[in-house]
């Protein structure tokens, strides 16, 4: 039990830095031109560090002991936050050093975010890991709920949003403590020790993983329907915060708590998770998810005021959570713990390699098309793909 609370309370503190680079970096961007394009570069910038981890990084976490992979990822990102600090405050802020510091900071972040994934999965079986991540999903849901609400009033307190990253650095070093001392209770398999030879071997395990799953039809079929919903969520997400301050013209104060009340909807969902699902539920649970969120941007068009926004954020944001975690928890059933690490960095680069694309045509057809226009078009197709999932939910079984 005091396992659980002093991960959660690494989970807690990791969220909270998260959340606040995350607005630091996607607001200054934002605001150097008002162009839903900036946030759309800085946001791929950032996937396409994930996708060069995902590439390079998948069986190293297979081969080696996760808690000394974790512990320099998280000691080297603590300076880098202080470095983009420091950077910030002596340099006129740009777009392209903006993308710098966030392609740097995902680097280090997606690393540490797949050490994470894969020690609960390999630690964790069956309903157990279900209802765990269901508790993880809770605790990191009520962080999101303070979180962008504490940042939209940091923003608006400090002269530099900079230095929002100070505080972000205190987290991150109160979770690296806290994964420090129970990453070995949680390591199950063993590891070996680095060499020339077993970096080698590691370096190609993604890349075999993708080998294997691009040999196999039910695999490709599959993984096209969940690139595919990834690929419109992640673009939903990204342009919420221009959608509601270029066409609804709604502050920067009222997007903290339409983030928040997205985060409510995450609370929710972690109790739905932990207590409702199991694992033969979690294939019919990804289609409903799916068809809500479509429904959810569908609506967005039929906006009337700062509370139908509550409401639609409320809907969008659970199911997109939801989502993610279920699809994550679907893929984990099919894979050994042997290769967890490597298959599951495959199934994430051949994600946000997808996601990547879409991102950066869809920050280009806001500003052209507009807001509305696109969240319709992008709502009608999750619900036609919610019908895909529901079809071929089933063809690993």
């Amino acid at each position: 039990m005091w396992i659980k609370i002093i991960y959660l309370i690494g989970i807690c503190a990791m969220n909270f830095s998260s959340i606040l680079y995350d607005f630091t970096f996607a607001i200054t961007a934002f605001h150097l031109t008002d162009e839903a394009k900036n946030g759309a570069i800085v946001y791929s910038v950032g996937y396409l560090a994930e996708i060069l981890v995902s590439m390079g990084f998948g069986g190293f976490l297979d081969a080696y002991s996760k808690r000394t992979l974790f512990t320099i990822a998280m000691i080297s990102k603590v300076f880098l936050f202080i470095f983009v600090f420091i950077f910030f405050n002596k340099i006129r802020v740009s777009l392209a050093a903006i993308s710098i510091a966030a392609f740097l900071v995902d680097l280090i972040s997606h690393v540490t975010h797949l050490t994470n994934l894969v020690s609960i999965a390999t630690c964790y079986h069956g309903e157990e890991r279900i209802k765990f991540n269901g508790l993880v999903l809770t605790i990191s849901g009520i962080m999101r709920i303070s979180g962008p609400i504490l940042a939209s009033m940091f923003l608006s307190y400090f002269s530099q949003p900079s230095y929002m990253l100070l505080i972000a650095t205190l987290f991150q070093f109160i979770a690296m403590c806290a994964y420090y001392y129970i990453m070995p209770l949680m390591e199950r398999e063993k590891t070996i020790p680095f060499s020339t030879q077993s970096v080698s071997h590691a370096l190609r395990g993604t890349v075999i993983a993708l080998q294997l799953i691009f040999a196999d039809l039910k695999w490709i079929k599959l993984l096209l329907i969940h690139v595919s919903t990834a690929t419109i969520l992640a673009i939903a997400t990204l342009l919420l915060f221009p959608l509601f301050s270029k066409i609804y013209h709604i502050s920067d104060v009222e997007i903290g708590v339409l983030r928040s009340i997205g985060a409510i909807g995450s609370v929710a969902v972690g109790v739905v998770l932990g207590s409702v699902f199991t694992t033969k539920k979690l294939s019919t649970g990804i289609s409903i998810t799916v068809f809500i969120a479509g429904l959810s941007l569908s609506l967005f068009s039929f906006y009337s005021g700062f509370y139908s926004a509550m409401c639609l954020v409320f809907l969008f944001q659970s199911s997109c959570t939801l989502f993610f975690r279920t699809a994550s928890l679907y893929f984990q059933t099919f894979i050994p713990n042997e290769v967890m690490g490597s298959w599951w960095a495959a199934i994430d680069a051949i994600e946000r390699l997808f996601s990547l694309g879409g991102i950066l045509a869809g920050g280009y057809i806001f500003d052209i098309s507009g807001g509305e226009l696109l969240y319709n078009i992008l709502g009608a197709c999750l619900i036609v793909i919610s019908i895909l999932w529901f079809l071929r939910n089933r063809s690993l079984a």
